[in-house]
């Protein structure tokens, strides 16, 4: 048991493992670990959360980037396309997007960052466009 977490006194009595509560294991389960449902969820979310929730952070804090560089080059004159070395000395990160839509008519996707996306029409050039419409093709 952990520092300063109570010891059941009696044969009949479990002590939960998220908040330190006896409780009464005559009822339910004899090896319950938990008081009640909302400790169990409350202690595997932690647990999964302390986990994840860096990872998330990290990716969640360059995708954010990625879109606000996105839409404050969104802010250019329609069909123009930007370098890249405009994208790069922004601090744009080209490896993490939240999704891509292919087209099968030139094979050049498009990469989204939420509702901001880009098109990477040659190995200099970049084209930046809102989130498609989803009852046509066009952005």
């Amino acid at each position: 048991m952990e520092y300063g977490v109570p010891y059941p006194k009696q044969p009949w009595e479990g002590v939960c493992k998220y908040c330190g509560k006896t409780f009464d294991t005559a009822r339910g389960r004899s090896d319950r670990l938990f008081c009640n449902e909302r400790c169990k969820n409350a202690y595997h979310n932690s647990v999964r959360n302390r986990e994840d929730t860096e990872e998330y952070k990290r990716v969640q804090k360059i995708l954010i980037k990625n879109r606000k560089i996105l839409l404050r080059f969104n802010k250019y004159p329609e069909r123009a396309a930007l370098n890249r070395t405009l994208f790069v000395s922004a601090g744009f990160n080209f490896d993490y997007y939240t999704h891509q839509r292919d087209f099968k008519k030139d094979g050049n996707p498009y990469f989204f960052c939420y509702d901001y996306g880009y098109r990477i029409l040659s190995e200099a050039k970049i084209k930046v466009v809102r989130a498609f419409d989803h009852h046509s093709d066009q952005p």
